[in-house]
């Protein structure tokens, strides 16, 4: 039997931990009679049961580091436009009356925020 836990030992290294393991204490046992380990006189004891805020009180003990972090949100409309699908997106009414456009409503559209801006920018120049 013990040649067959050796070999056994030999193959899993978890049974050779445990062999070795009680190897020591049973030396050391052997080496000390008059000692007593008071573990091996304890026998299963059951926890007593706690108050919620007992129990909130050791959870919290290690969590001075640990806060929450502030959710920034969900998703914003600009992301999910830009994340939909394409051949829903080319349906919609924007793009549509983008198409549709003639290119003199266009010229009309970028001429008329030029002189917006112009208009802003001679607000802003000195008078001499």
């Amino acid at each position: 039997m013990l040649k067959k836990e050796a070999v056994n030992a030999a193959k899993d290294p978890k049974a050779r931990r445990k062999r070795k393991a009680d190897a020591v204490e049973k030396k050391a046992l052997e080496s000390n009679h008059s000692t007593v380990d008071p573990a091996t006189l304890e026998g299963y004891s059951k926890k007593k049961r706690q108050t919620m805020e007992e129990r909130l009180r050791s959870v919290l003990e290690g969590r001075e580091n640990f806060n929450h972090k502030q959710k920034g949100g969900g998703t914003t409309n600009r992301e999910k436009a830009r994340l939909k699908n394409f051949l829903m997106l080319k349906k919609s009414f924007q793009v549509q009356s983008k198409v549709l456009k003639s290119t003199r409503e266009i010229q009309h559209i970028k001429n008329r925020v030029v002189k917006g801006v112009t208009k802003r920018d001679a607000k802003k120049r000195r008078r001499t």
